[in-house]
């Protein structure tokens, strides 16, 4: 009996573990790609962060979740597609992965 598709599994991670993974993360070289962890910085890096709503952040992840690729090692997205999602956001250009 298929009850449709599998229900997507979240962790509990503290602010410290988010860290971390995000800088072992920029150890990775992607080519242009990032990880999900990678894409939160971008956000919490914004200038106008504190400005997003509940509904931006739906609508962001509505737009960019069929972006992301998950590869036998873990998932991945464009990093201009965040930047995008962003700027769709904003109007104005987010802060790079390097600045972070």
């Amino acid at each position: 009996m298929n009850e449709g598709p599998p229900k997507q599994k979240t962790w509990d991670l503290s602010k410290s573990d988010l860290a971390n993974l995000l800088d072992l993360s920029k150890r990775l070289d992607l080519n242009g790609e990032i990880t999900p962890v990678m894409a939160w910085g971008m956000v919490l890096g914004h200038p106008k962060f504190l400005e997003l709503k509940e509904e931006d952040f739906k609508s962001m992840s509505e737009e960019l979740l069929p972006k992301v690729r998950c590869y036998g090692f873990g998932a991945a997205l464009e990093e201009f597609e965040v930047r995008d999602a962003l700027e769709a956001r904003f109007g104005t250009e987010p802060i790079h992965m390097s600045s972070i």
